[in-house]
């Protein structure tokens, strides 16, 4: 077969890249320390940063300073999960290349080092340099291992942050606290002092201090709670202030509090939202939130009634009729509508049963419906069942607060059907809860509420800024995990990677102005093989596609195509015959969403069995970027509008790559396709 030499090249290299992944080594028994990395281990990444070995997690003291950008991160130097907590060190010198480099600040035998922040003192206002020789400073969270007491401590580097002296042995910042932690610190030009924001993690407020020498701390304001991740049981962790000029004019800037919580997200677990607002030096005033909309549509069932009527109970979880609202012994249950709703924690978690609707025609294409309880997949469920088979299924997040979820039934329109809300779970959180169920014409899930999320996957979270940027851009990295099962992703002998570093702007929208995030721009340094079509219907871009080979675990996608017709439009990545990624938009109901159902191994948890759903408003034209990884999917949609961070952990053998749309032929304006090298050279 004859190609052109650029596809040719792009298919060698695509092939080599596949044959040079080694099977997945098991961990050995007990506590042995892991052997040194290959960095050619199955799933090891090869675009983002992984230590050679052990547990990582959060980015912790971003800053540069003389041509390096240092990334500190949460790191155990005994082993692949968390504990013995210390700060890991890389260094760069392009934000994508990285340099691993001894730990930077040990575990202390009275502290364990938590999360924190690093500044570049340039005035020396601490004293711990000199004029000619301005310190490093790191603010740090020390957990105390005598009293479990969480404070902040200091520690100052004058070698380019080799090494570092802990400021004696007190904490600069002690306010008698277990949950206060994961402090980040920036110099406030307009007040001329320091300013610190820590998370007060489980009273769900952001603390805010100030200081001039980055010693002595004096109390400011508090803000919150407000948005998600305000329910018992949930944590505001690692937060971050950052002042972003509006459509690029620095004469119009606005400040984004970004904010990691840990329950309460979209998909459940770890996540991150953000708020828009305004900072004078003490307080942060956050703009108003976005409206809270109800789906329109037919209202189905809100289980207002003393009775269940004529849906079909079986067991002792259901009881006579729905609960008006929080049950004996059960945390607040909240988010429901009217005065009642099904909710199985009747006598606790121990009870079981079912509660089966009558059958029905389905004449809309989606099904709207309040969810809460437990994250226990077909265990406690809400199902839709089709010819006596289950077709769709969704569960709660291990949280009382009911979010709204949907199901996509486009294809089943016409057909007879019932819905049937389960509870088999007999553990904790073993229980369900189900109200307001919508027959749509357009999906509504909690994105369309009144949360600003800064990522639509599951594996993106404590992200933070880097200090002293050399432009004075805003650039972030996050942890590419999730807390629901950080510590049992089959990596070895490393466990977590970060992701991309990302730069922030705000935009305005017509949804109002909102934080956008692209890649850094030395992303495109790893180029290699490269093929681009421009104007061509979407079935010649796919022939174009097949005749030239594409196929790849490590690509780089910029897909730019008309949506003013019916059809939808997508990617299916990382495919074989038995695994595929699903990136699809909905020109219609205006929905992005992916589909990694089929993505590789979730067997560790079934969260990362799933599909993400965010609303992204029709233009008319949609613009993707999307960066695949051996082991993760990153997609930027509109300019980083709405981003989505997922880890895939498909076989060595799901390479494949197809553009496809569901009906029509759609004029796909531009087309681009990267091989990307590996950023290791060990």
């Amino acid at each position: 077969m004859t190609v052109k030499p650029i596809a040719a090249s792009l298919l060698l290299t695509l092939g080599l890249t596949l044959t040079a992944c080694s099977s997945v080594s098991v961990p050995p028994p007990g506590g042995f320390q892991p052997p040194n990395a290959s960095y050619n281990e199955q799933w090891r990444p090869k675009l983002h940063y992984t230590p050679q070995r052990n547990w990582m997690n959060d980015p912790n003291g971003m800053v540069y300073l003389n041509g390096e950008y240092h990334l500190f991160y949460q790191y155990n130097p005994q082993g692949i999960k968390w504990g013995h907590m210390s700060w890991g060190h890389a260094v760069s010198r392009d934000l994508i290349h990285w340099e691993e480099l001894p730990i930077a600040i040990p575990e202390a035998p009275d502290i364990a080092i938590f999360s924190g922040s690093v500044v570049y003192d340039r005035n020396n206002t601490s004293g711990f340099g000199t004029t000619a020789n301005p310190p490093l400073v790191a603010l740090f969270t020390g957990w105390n291992k005598s009293n479990n007491n969480q404070s902040q401590y200091a520690a100052y580097s004058l070698d380019q942050g080799r090494t570092w002296t802990r400021y004696g042995t007190a904490p600069v910042l002690d306010i008698g606290s277990t949950e206060s932690r994961d402090p980040k610190v920036f110099w406030h030009a307009a007040t001329s002092k320091w300013i610190m924001v820590f998370a007060r993690a489980t009273d769900h407020k952001v603390a805010i201090y100030g200081s001039t020498n980055l010693k002595n701390w004096t109390y400011l304001s508090d803000f919150g709670p407000l948005g998600a991740g305000t329910a018992p049981g949930q944590l505001w962790e690692v937060p971050d202030l950052v002042q972003l000029p509006i459509d690029g004019n620095t004469a119009n800037q606005k400040w984004a509090l970004l904010l990691s919580i840990n329950g309460g997200t979209l998909w459940g677990g770890s996540g991150m939202q953000y708020f828009l607002g305004n900072f004078n030096g003490v307080t942060f005033t956050p703009d108003p939130l976005p409206a809270v909309n109800e789906p329109g549509g037919v209202l189905y069932q809100d289980f207002e009634g003393s009775t269940y009527g004529s849906w079909t109970v079986t067991g002792n979880a259901f009881g006579a009729g729905p609960a008006q609202g929080t049950l004996p012994d059960q945390q607040v249950v909240t988010g429901y509508r009217g005065s009642r709703l099904v909710n199985t924690f009747l006598n606790g978690d121990s009870t079981t049963g079912t509660l089966t609707s009558p059958d029905f025609v389905i004449g809309k294409p989606y099904i709207s419906f309040l969810i809460g309880g437990g994250n226990h997949p077909g265990e406690t469920a809400f199902n839709l069942i089709v010819d006596g088979k289950v077709v769709r299924s969704a569960t709660g997040q291990n949280e009382e607060l009911l979010r709204w979820n949907a199901f996509d039934v486009t294809a089943l329109q016409g057909k007879t059907a019932r819905l049937q809300i389960v509870d088999t779970h007999t553990g904790q959180w073993g229980h369900i809860n189900i109200d307001q169920i919508v027959f749509s014409d357009n999906a509504f899930t909690e994105n369309d509420n009144r949360v600003l999320w800064a990522d639509f996957g599951r594996d993106f979270y404590a992200a933070s800024t880097f200090d002293n940027h050399p432009t004075g851009d805003k650039v972030w990295i996050g942890w590419m995990s999730n807390w629901q099962y950080a510590e049992k992703v089959p990596t070895y002998p490393w466990r977590s990677a970060m992701t991309l570093p990302r730069k922030l702007t705000l935009k305005t929208t017509p949804d109002g102005i909102r934080l956008h995030q692209e890649p850094v721009a030395a992303l495109t340094t790893q180029h290699a093989a490269s093929l681009k079509f421009t104007n061509l219907p979407l079935s010649q871009m796919r022939q174009n596609l097949t005749a030239a080979g594409v196929r790849g675990k490590t690509l780089e996608v910029l897909l730019e195509v008309d949506t003013t017709g019916p059809g939808s439009i997508g990617l299916k990545m990382h495919t074989s015959a038995f695994e595929e990624t699903v990136l699809q938009y909905n020109p219609i109901t205006q929905k992005l969403s992916l589909d990694h159902q089929k993505s590789g191994d979730s067997s560790f948890d079934p969260g990362l069995s799933e599909v993400h759903v965010a609303t992204l408003r029709n233009t008319g034209t949609l613009k993707l970027r999307v960066v695949l990884d051996t082991s993760s999917i990153e997609v930027f949609a509109q300019d980083g509008k709405l981003v989505f961070t997922d880890l895939l952990l498909s076989s060595p053998s799901s390479d494949g790559f197809e553009l496809y749309s569901s009906s029509g032929d759609p004029l796909v304006k531009n087309l681009e396709v990267y091989e990307l090298k590996t950023i290791w050279n060990p």
